[in-house]
């Protein structure tokens, strides 16, 4: 009877998704499908100079979340891999943080 192939010590693996056997690419397509939503939000945008200013933050961090998890799934030790998903959590946050703005202007204004 075929033995299962034993899997690797945890020092030997690399990656976020380490022990899961894939390369990232799931959450990767997921933040390049978040940055193209935000990009059409942007695009919906009213053209105020507001509006305008936020959503271009809004654009770049969304696109910068895409970006610097491309690197986390390239991170060469563990702690690589954290200092690079630390700036990933820190963009989401900084989106997060707009969004609960824009909700909270978009209620005052009523």
């Amino acid at each position: 009877m075929d033995q299962p192939t034993p899997t690797p010590p945890a020092s030997t693996r690399r990656g976020p998704t380490a022990g899961q056997g894939t390369d990232g690419a799931p959450l990767r397509s997921r933040t390049k499908a978040f940055a193209l939503r935000v990009l059409r939000l942007y695009r919906a945008l009213p053209r105020s100079s507001a509006a305008q200013i936020i959503g271009k933050q809004l654009l770049r961090s969304a696109l910068s979340v895409g970006a610097n998890y491309r690197a986390v799934c390239r991170a060469h030790s563990k702690a690589d891999f954290a200092a690079k998903m630390g700036i990933v959590l820190e963009e989401a946050d900084e989106i997060a943080a707009m969004a609960a703005a824009v909700r909270t202007a978009r209620t005052a204004r009523r």
